[in-house]
């Protein structure tokens, strides 16, 4: 039976809860919770995550084809700031930049987006094109 695993650092409680809720909202009738040195297994079985899904494989991320099917598309439009945000989650990251000016500390959240994949670039590049 496919399983979904995603991976959540402990420091993200919150992104932890959107990620079990969000696998609930689209097939999942159980999430399990399993605690990992550091992080959290949020993950689910279902003969139809392949099908929701079939940018899954084999290989590297950035070396297979990522192909956004036809359903998710209106749910993207309609919600640009969640995808990015799933994007960032996942292929980048955010932490605290701390800079003294003139005496004074400032610490602020910074985000960093490193993606090999030409595919989820060119999606990057059509979303900000809409």
């Amino acid at each position: 039976m496919p399983v979904l695993r995603i991976y959540c650092s402990d420091a993200w409680p919150n992104l932890i809860d959107a990620c079990a809720a969000a696998m609930k909202a689209v097939l999942a009738n159980k999430v399990q919770h399993i605690q990992k040195r550091g992080c959290v297994a949020v993950q689910s079985t279902g003969m139809h995550w392949p099908c929701l899904l079939p940018q899954h494989g084999p290989g590297k991320k950035h070396e297979r084809p990522i192909v956004l099917a036809d359903w998710p598309r209106p749910i993207i439009e309609s919600h640009p700031a969640h995808f990015l945000r799933g994007l960032f989650h996942s292929d980048g990251c955010r932490f605290a930049n701390r800079v003294t000016v003139r005496g004074k500390k400032y610490i602020y959240p910074r985000y960093m987006f490193t993606n090999e994949s030409t595919d989820i670039m060119g999606l990057l590049r059509r979303l900000d094109a809409a």
